[in-house]
């Protein structure tokens, strides 16, 4: 991108996984070029932004929060959708 600047983000990897960024850059791939990098305990995402999409942070964090809060309540359901699942087989085997 010709007068592209770069946004450097940093996502501590005991905080973030990389499935809930790959997921929120999917979304962010029309927006903005951007790449990937991992730093050891650090995720670090890349963006080259243009002056016509200031907003990326914003718009990646906002993203990237909701796929991070569907992985806290995925992970906190688990039990539950399981013993739906157990149930409803033990029902259609009767």
């Amino acid at each position: 991108m010709e007068g592209a600047e770069k946004l450097i983000l940093h996502y501590s990897k005991s905080s973030i996984s990389e499935l809930a960024l790959r997921k929120a850059l999917y979304w962010i791939t029309d927006s903005s070029a951007w790449s990937l990098n991992d730093l050891g305990d650090l995720w670090e995402v890349l963006f080259e932004v243009d002056d016509a999409d200031k907003k990326i942070k914003y718009k990646f964090e906002r993203l990237l929060n909701d796929y991070v809060l569907r992985e806290i309540l995925d992970r906190h359901t688990n039990d539950l959708k399981q013993a739906i699942v157990r149930k409803s087989l033990k029902d259609l085997s009767i």
